[in-house]
């Protein structure tokens, strides 16, 4: 095993030594907390939805159906039109 895996092993070892054998932990979590967490997943689900819409062509013309975006372009269709 190398110096550098010998090191990470220890701290592994280390950190998972103290996660096992901490104690009781008297903190307090004020109602603001709840409130923060709250608005951290909010705002990830926008940024996400936010981040989608604007790579939704990308996406699409990568998993579309053999139809790249130069040839949808030609014909003036943005979308390929399915048979009834």
């Amino acid at each position: 095993m190398t110096r550098h895996g010998r090191l990470f092993t220890l701290v592994l070892w280390t950190a998972l030594v103290q996660l096992v054998l901490v104690g009781e932990a008297q903190a307090y979590i004020d109602p603001g907390t709840g409130s923060f967490l709250f608005q951290t997943v909010i705002a990830t689900l926008v940024g996400a939805a936010v981040t989608l819409k604007m790579y939704w062509r990308g996406i699409k013309d990568f998993f579309g159906r053999g139809r790249s975006a130069a040839e949808s372009d030609k014909s003036g269709d943005s979308e390929p039109r399915e048979s009834s």
